[in-house]
């Protein structure tokens, strides 16, 4: 990414903040009986007990599963698979040479990246796709666009920058919106900024 789209694309993070986030939220519908959404508590469980084993068996299995959420069958490089990924996994890693590593991974894609990430890590990673991508900076989100580490790095950054302001929005999702309670903060603002 250049220079002024890194600026450009800074900015627009940059607006995005709690009160913005309870804004869109009061916009969304009732969500309790969408099957993305009423799947996603079942998936978590499942992501954690396989990240109990921390192997590349659970990787394999685990990248399969958030495919299952896209239209693409996964194509993977497994020879980029190291024992130290879930060791990166666990800390919240957002560096390029990381996710490049889980990018490769998981068909080249880091919507798919960040897809594994998040239900391998909730509280640490959320869902990076063109939804998300279109909300931000209401840009056709062709996959040039989204497709971009730097751009994910840039998204992760900010939202863990106002993740420990979002149990409002968590509580306010939770009590109007029928999220699950089990639902990270990390979740409730992609959330936001996927369904709004």
């Amino acid at each position: 990414m250049n220079k002024k789209a890194r600026q450009k694309f800074l900015l627009k993070m940059n607006s995005i903040d709690i009160q913005c986030l309870l804004e869109l939220a009061t916009r969304i519908e009732n969500i309790e009986s969408d099957k993305t959404n009423k799947a996603y508590p079942y998936l978590i469980k499942c992501a954690q007990r396989e990240a109990e084993h921390r192997d590349l068996e659970a990787i394999i299995g685990l990248a399969h599963m958030v495919y299952g959420w896209m239209p693409t069958m996964v194509e993977c490089d497994w020879e980029k698979y190291n024992e130290n990924i879930w060791d990166k996994i666990i800390e919240g890693d957002i560096t390029e040479a990381f996710l490049s590593t889980i990018k490769a991974i998981t068909n080249n894609s880091i919507v798919g990246a960040s897809k594994l990430l998040h239900f391998c890590n909730p509280e640490k990673y959320a869902i990076w796709d063109s939804r998300v991508y279109k909300r931000i900076t209401n840009e056709t989100p062709y996959d040039s666009r989204v497709n971009d580490i730097e751009k994910y790095s840039i998204y992760m950054e900010h939202l863990r920058s106002i993740q420990e302001n979002a149990v409002e929005l968590k509580n306010y999702l939770i009590e109007n919106k029928g999220i699950d309670l089990s639902a990270s903060t990390m979740r409730c603002i992609e959330m936001v900024l996927f369904y709004s």
